[in-house]
């Protein structure tokens, strides 16, 4: 894999010559308090995981010019990048058959050294420093995003969701994968095609107990066209009575099974379960990543 680029649309910059990149994805921060009288500690987390860095990623590339001016022109260019703020930084794996992944980055530092006798008016190594609050590679499964082939493929917009069905009741088991390996949160939309009370979502273990999820205890209607979104990326609940009194915060009937009550999918396949009390069929709909450290 290399990296391919950072950003999308005007403020993109394409690299070419990278010689060296690395990231710190895998890194995390355990916490251990050590007892007094004693040789051993004690574990913060438990057997629960530790956080991770805040992700850094390295990437040195190789600026060749034909001209003192040319060089001074790509430098320039590729200093730009200090004032665009968090953009996506793309990797592209070495198997073209694969999507590319990409994380959401804000460049940290772009040093530079010119040595005199080793001729950087026409070669010169730029070593680019990015700060990932979110350390995890995403990407999208099905058709691969190729290079050149007239699609915006930096862009991909999540036109169809990952999962969609407008016949959702009580008795639905909803089945999705994560193909990554680091837990992906769910954004997910509930339509009130039918009025749905006490609405339920929970997150299964291969027992079927509920490891994470939520009730949401109020009615929504289908009468207002009500539009509940659980947004486990922003952890935001917002409840849209679209032919009525419009958006509103969802939070105070937000009530947690489980976790925090937003699902992160975790990797491979899991069950997530339907109740409440349901008049006839609503519609879901649910979105999200495949996340790798």
């Amino acid at each position: 894999m290399t990296i391919a680029r950072f950003g999308t649309g005007t403020n993109t910059y394409t690299f070419y010559n990278i010689t060296a990149w690395s990231d710190n994805f895998g890194a995390y921060v355990p916490s251990v308090s050590r007892l007094m009288g004693v040789s051993g500690g004690v574990s913060q987390y438990g057997r629960r995981p530790a956080p991770r860095e805040v992700g850094n990623v390295s990437v040195t590339t190789m600026l060749t010019a034909t001209s003192p001016r040319d060089m001074q022109t790509q430098l320039d260019n590729i200093r730009k990048m200090g004032s665009w703020g968090v953009l996506d930084l793309w990797l592209y794996p070495d198997d073209p058959t694969l999507p590319p992944r990409f994380c959401f980055a804000t460049t940290n530092g772009i040093p530079v050294i010119h040595n005199a006798d080793q001729f950087s008016e026409t070669l010169l190594s730029v070593t680019l420093a990015f700060q990932v609050a979110d350390p995890r590679w995403l990407s999208w499964p099905g058709t691969p995003w190729y290079w050149d082939d007239g699609t915006l493929w930096g862009a991909k917009s999540w036109v169809s969701p990952r999962y969609s069905s407008t016949s959702v009741n009580a008795s639905t088991t909803i089945s999705l994968t994560n193909n990554g390996n680091t837990p992906t949160p769910l954004v997910m939309r509930i339509a009130a095609t039918a009025d749905v009370t006490n609405f339920e979502l929970g997150l299964l273990s291969a027992t079927g107990a509920v490891l994470n999820g939520f009730r949401y205890e109020t009615t929504l209607a289908s009468a207002t066209s009500d539009l509940l979104t659980v947004d486990g990326e922003t952890l935001s609940v917002l409840h849209d009575q679209r032919t009525g009194a419009g958006i509103a915060s969802g939070y105070n009937y937000f009530k947690r099974l489980g976790g925090n009550g937003f699902i992160a999918l975790p990797p491979g396949t899991w069950s997530l379960d339907v109740n409440g009390t349901f008049t006839s069929n609503v519609t879901v709909e649910i979105d999200y990543y495949d996340a790798w450290s």
